[in-house]
């Protein structure tokens, strides 16, 4: 299981057991999560941090597993988010774990502002549009 491929299968485990729990549906697939990363560059959506010493990168819900009108872990639902790891420096930034259940348009104002907030959105909703166009 050290391999990517053995990871990403572990980490696709793990989303299909909280959609589970929660009663939302799950279709989000290992390509899915493989087509995301590519996408992104192996790097967070929201503030383009890549992998280093202290981050790795979190399958992050677009819409929170709690809020009530969440679709579920879908491919049009998962980005993918910087995260500490285990030891990281206090201060250290992590967009996965500051932005938790929030909601995440006012998440992306209250950390960026609204100029760089407009910005990221933007290209989340064309990531999320790109999907579409490749299921039609």
């Amino acid at each position: 299981w050290k391999t990517e491929k053995g990871k990403s299968v572990l980490r696709a485990a793990k989303l299909r057991r909280r959609a589970r729990v929660n009663n939302l549906p799950y279709i989000f697939t290992v390509e899915d999560y493989d087509h995301m990363m590519e996408y992104w560059g192996y790097k967070c959506a929201y503030c383009g941090k890549g992998l280093d010493f202290w981050t790795t990168l979190a399958v992050d819900h677009w819409i929170p597993i709690a809020s009530p009108v969440c679709p579920g872990t879908v491919p049009e639902n998962m980005l993918p988010a910087c995260h500490n790891k285990k030891g990281a420096p206090k201060g250290t930034h992590c967009c996965n774990r500051t932005k938790s259940a929030k909601d995440p348009e006012t998440w992306l104002i209250e950390t960026f502002g609204k100029r760089q907030a407009k910005v990221i959105l933007g290209r989340i909703h064309q990531y999320f549009l790109s999907l579409k166009r490749e299921t039609t």
